[in-house]
């Protein structure tokens, strides 16, 4: 069992680096060709900060992680709800905070510095950043549940999972922009797609995760504080 687990835990990595790679490979001709330099170049900058944003946990998603894993293998299945509960609380108070410090730009960004002369106008530019943006704070919430996977022993799957759903974007991407469709539309299916596999992650590891039941046992008296705890511990 234990070698099996660590040959589907390497053929997921494999599959995750060739779905990077060919992402990467494929999706810079198609969208440049299909939108221009201009607009690709400015597709590049608005949405890098927001994908940045989702591939990063603050160190909530991991340091929980590694909590997790070490009591759910000593059985201590009512310290890992609390670490769960405490920092999926951390990181919801994080995501309304960011998402209130992004809708002010979005808002009050003047048009200069989001247009472009051969690309996007103020309004779409403006558009594609707040659709990114609530991809980034969607995004934000996938370390937590991948966590509760691994701590599950779930490496291979949640691994898999993670490298469709990137896989799933990309593709939705590249075939909004080859029918036609301009960097909103794409920035709605990155969105929609991502939102989609988020939720995927969570029906999956709450059904895998029996010690996670639907009770809010201590997610509000002691939720903050074990929360940045566990954040802060090596």
């Amino acid at each position: 069992m234990r070698w099996r687990r660590v040959f589907l835990g390497v053929l997921s990595v494999g599959y995750s680096k060739i779905v990077v790679a060919f992402m990467q490979l494929a999706m810079v001709p198609v969208l440049a060709t299909t939108w221009g330099l201009d607009t690709y170049g400015q597709w590049l900058m608005l949405t890098t900060v927001p994908i940045f944003l989702g591939a990063s946990d603050f160190g909530f998603g991991t340091a929980a992680g590694n909590r997790l894993t070490a009591e759910v293998a000593k059985g201590e299945l009512g310290e890992a709800l609390c670490t769960f509960q405490s920092a999926l609380a951390v990181m919801l108070l994080c995501t309304f905070s960011i998402f209130a410090i992004c809708l002010t730009a979005t808002v009050f960004l003047p048009d200069a510095l989001l247009s472009a002369s051969n690309g996007m106008d103020g309004a779409a530019a403006r558009q594609v950043l707040a659709i990114m943006c609530l991809f980034g704070l969607v995004a934000l919430q996938s370390s937590l549940f991948m966590s509760v996977m691994r701590a599950e022993g779930l490496f291979a799957q949640t691994t898999s999972l993670y490298a469709t759903m990137q896989l799933g974007e990309g593709i939705a991407v590249m075939a909004v922009a080859l029918a036609g469709g301009g960097p909103v539309a794409a920035a709605i299916a990155y969105c929609a797609i991502r939102t989609i596999g988020v939720s995927a992650q969570a029906v999956l590891a709450l059904r895998r995760a029996k010690w996670t039941p639907r009770r809010t046992g201590c997610f509000w008296l002691d939720g903050g504080a074990r929360g940045l705890m566990a954040a802060f511990e090596t």
